[in-house]
């Protein structure tokens, strides 16, 4: 019996093996996917734009306050910042300055008007007081001299006199009954002219006394307005009134200088900042509408065959993210680029198909002719 040898017995691959034809399975298919969806044309770089609404001060002004934040959306009619005239801003500044001015003023007027009211008031009682007290005397005066007057005369009405010497008081004298004139009848009468005349005097006193009391009072009751007016409290009021009055009314006329929203759309940019000064018809804010947006391309000239309007594009986005759109616009004149030995032909490309990412204006894309079926 011829010996044979033994049967060649297959053994199973190894995991190493195994992972290796995997790798270059999916290395392979990645490559064959990227060489796919690569761009079969011309690429360009692009950039995104949207439809910008920039918000301008009609005239100079200075910025009070800015009440959006960008990023914020905004729809017309929304309110974005408030200004004020330069003029404005210098005639309230003034008219604020004035006001506490004039307050002060108003104040120290016034503690000073309390302090002269009271002293001059203590005053004007005390002189009242000193007229009363004459007054008084004055009367008791001539109600003595009228007592003596009607006694004199009521004794010469009877052929009587009294006996008097200089320093002897009527009702002390001696009351004689004689019907011949005598010395003594004779000194009774005059007795009687000089209590006439008293009684006369001190009726005159008594009534200057009064109407001196009279004035004084009447002083006492307009002291408060007169002093008032001789420190000029009513002058500094009323000017103070006034400068509030044309206060509100500056204030007023600031509040018409608000700024507000005419479109839909994001609040992209603000240039100003609160208590910056404007210029007329200076920038203050940058409203972006997000909805209309496009791309914004330069095609080299010898490529422009390739992008036709009404051509469909793929875009590429930042991010790999991949849309389609449609040449929209192309310039009928091309221009020079930046490589002097060509030239390039503005276009504008619109969505086409999916909605295109949300990304910032102003950014970069890739733009490529369409794969055809």
């Amino acid at each position: 019996m011829t010996d044979r040898p033994p049967e060649h017995q297959e053994l199973p691959a190894s995991p190493t093996r195994i992972v290796v034809f995997l790798v270059i399975a999916l290395s392979g298919g990645s490559a064959l996917a990227y060489w796919l969806d690569r761009p079969t044309g011309p690429s360009c770089v692009g950039v995104l734009q949207a439809r910008v609404t920039t918000v301008r001060c009609e005239r100079a002004g200075r910025v009070q306050s800015v009440v959006v934040e960008e990023g914020q959306v905004v729809n017309p009619g929304d309110l974005l910042m408030t200004l004020s005239e330069p003029r404005t801003s210098t005639t309230l500044a003034r008219l604020e300055s004035e006001m506490v001015s004039l307050r002060q003023q108003l104040d120290r007027l016034e503690h000073q008007w309390e302090l002269e009211l009271e002293w001059r008031t203590k005053e004007l009682d005390t002189e009242i007081c000193e007229i009363q007290l004459k007054s008084a005397e004055y009367l008791k005066e001539k109600y003595d001299f009228e007592l003596q007057k009607n006694m004199l005369a009521d004794l010469l009405s009877e052929h009587q006199y009294v006996m008097l010497n200089d320093e002897a008081d009527l009702f002390e004298s001696i009351v004689i009954r004689h019907s011949y004139p005598k010395p003594e009848h004779l000194a009774t009468v005059m007795h009687l002219e000089v209590a006439s005349n008293a009684a006369e005097v001190s009726a005159a006193q008594v009534e200057l006394c009064e109407q001196r009391e009279t004035g004084l009072l009447r002083l006492k009751e307009t002291l408060p307005q007169r002093l008032r007016k001789s420190l000029g409290i009513e002058s500094v009021r009323s000017q103070l009134t006034q400068v509030e009055e044309e206060l509100q009314i500056v204030r007023e006329a600031d509040v018409s200088r608000d700024l507000t929203s005419t479109v839909v759309g994001q609040i992209g940019r603000i240039f100003v900042v609160e208590g910056e000064t404007l210029e007329d018809e200076m920038e203050v804010i940058e409203i972006v509408d997000d909805v209309d947006r496009t791309v914004q391309v330069d095609i080299p000239s010898q490529h422009i065959l390739k992008f036709g309007v009404g051509t469909s594009v793929a875009i590429e986005f930042p991010g790999k993210a991949k849309r389609s759109g449609r040449v929209a616009k192309l310039a009928i004149v091309a221009e020079p680029s930046t490589n002097a030995s060509q030239t390039v032909v503005p276009a504008v490309i619109e969505p086409a198909g999916k909605l295109w990412p949300a990304i910032p204006p102003g950014s970069q894309v890739l733009v490529y002719p369409a794969k055809q079926d």
